[in-house]
């Protein structure tokens, strides 16, 4: 697998982080409501309906899944306590990842947009449309349906 190094210089990172290999981005499959009355735990703010939310990692060098784990409440677990639970204990010293707004943690694990219009947000954002097309492409073949 090809590994590609963002380093500090090109993307303007403020920290010591100076490898960055996946992007990650959360994506909500809807499900049929598993109980009555409607269980708020499950409710996906995205999808206005009942779903369970998945964490996918794509590597940036080579376009292949890398990381799937999941499934979650939609509505009890947000993107970055996903993360905060196991992605980043998968991390080298050394290492962050490419995500967005939903990832904001101060640049301590994660690289997210900052709202300016800079070379290093839309190179992020080449990333992480990327990234879309992927979740699309599984949500449109019921890959992660249950």
């Amino acid at each position: 697998m090809e590994k590609v190094v963002w380093e500090n210089r090109f993307l303007g990172v403020q920290n010591r982080r100076n490898k960055c290999f996946v992007s990650v981005d959360g994506t909500d499959v809807p499900i049929q409501e598993p109980a009555r009355p409607i269980d708020r735990s499950y409710f996906s703010h995205k999808l206005n309906r009942a779903a369970l939310r998945y964490e996918l990692a794509v590597g940036i060098g080579s376009g292949y899944i890398v990381w799937v784990h999941g499934p979650f409440p939609a509505g009890e677990w947000s993107d970055i306590n996903i993360a905060r639970r196991s992605l980043v204990h998968f991390l080298d010293h050394d290492e962050y990842y490419i995500a967005d707004g939903g990832y904001r943690d101060g640049n301590q694990y994660s690289m997210t947009p900052g709202g300016r219009s800079s070379y290093r947000d839309r190179q992020m954002g080449v990333v992480r449309s990327r990234h879309e097309t992927i979740n699309s492409r599984l949500k449109g073949w019921k890959v992660l349906s249950v």
